[in-house]
């Protein structure tokens, strides 16, 4: 046996298992084909994946809510949509040195997860792999993960820092949307692009770094992050979308590259106390509220108080262009 197929145990209320070795599996186990397995309808905190397993199927372990710890062994490569999805018991994983993908939604709603570490064997985090994981406290991403998908890590409240590593070049939409108790992000130098809303609603974040390889911040990404207090935007950054820091009612002061050439309507709305937006470049910004730069206006940036009332209050439904 190499694969643990789709749906492979969900609703068997009539599997029957055989104990061995403190674990339960299907068939003889004995038999080094048979995978150790458990039914969401038996009372078994744990089990054991039988060393020669290639794939964890989609809903292979849908909603076996009694599961409280996983050993995926070395043998496996892939863990496929919603494979644990819903496991709100599971509360250790160890996932083995060959696995390189974790798939859409598949530790969803793990809600009694408290760490994982992601091997270095693994090069993506599909979206909403971790998403509503509400105890997980501490990740360990492994350094040959490339993107981090869409809503990847969304809802996990419990979580207060993470180490993305060098090997990441993008961050998925939503990422880490409602982050509650995350506090401080560094970006690395790999990264050139940040999704939107990817820390929208990141309340705890008071401060974040961009590194100069990123040229775009998606529309929300860092909006309602109400502790943040300062941004400094790099060079590389060209665009900043719509709403990208609405609502970050602590920011005081931002920073806008030279490399900056649009900025979307509403970016700095709500930011009830913000007093000083400085750019690098002051020549030739127009706001319009079309797409055309042409149909706008031009307006002089020089003074950064003035630009700070400008785009918290004065035309915030704007689109800014400089040409």
């Amino acid at each position: 046996m190499t694969s643990i197929g789709s749906y492979a145990f969900g609703g068997c209320d009539n599997l029957q298992y055989n104990e061995y070795n403190n674990g339960y599996y299907l068939g003889n186990a004995n038999n080094h084909h048979i995978a150790l397995i458990k039914a969401k309808s038996k009372d078994i905190p744990s089990c054991t994946i039988h060393n020669g397993t290639k794939v964890i199927g989609s809903d292979a372990f849908y909603d076996c809510t009694s599961l409280t710890s996983i050993t995926i062994p070395d043998s496996v490569t892939s863990i496929v949509n919603y494979a644990f999805y819903g496991c709100t018991s599971l509360t250790s994983v160890t996932i083995g040195n060959s696995v390189t993908s974790i798939g859409d939604s598949a530790f969803r709603n793990c809600t009694s997860l408290t760490s994982i570490t992601i091997p270095d064997s693994v090069t993506s985090i599909d979206r909403y792999a971790f998403y509503g994981c509400t105890s997980l406290t501490s990740v360990t991403i492994g350094n040959s993960v490339t993107s981090i998908g869409s809503d990847a890590f969304r809802d996990c409240t419990a979580l207060t820092s993470i180490t993305i590593p060098d090997s990441v070049t993008s961050i998925g939409s939503s990422a880490f949307n409602g982050c509650t108790s995350l506090t401080s992000i560094t970006i690395p130098d790999s990264v050139t692009s940040v999704g939107s809303s990817a820390f929208n609603g990141c309340t705890s974040l008071t401060s974040i770094t961009i590194p100069d390889s990123v040229t775009s911040i998606g529309s929300s990404a860092f909006d309602g992050c109400t502790s943040l207090t300062s941004i400094t935007i790099p060079d590389s950054v060209t665009s900043i979308g719509d709403y990208a820091f609405d609502g970050c009612t602590s920011l005081t002061s931002v920073t806008i590259g030279n490399g900056v050439t649009s900025i979307g309507s509403y970016a700095f709305r709500n930011c009830t106390s913000l007093t000083s937006i400085t750019f690098s470049d002051t020549t030739t910004w127009y706001r319009t509220t079309s797409s055309n730069y042409a149909d706008g206006t031009h307006t002089d940036v020089s003074d950064a108080a003035t630009n700070a009332t400008y785009f918290k209050t004065t035309y915030n439904t704007y689109k800014w262009y400089k040409v």
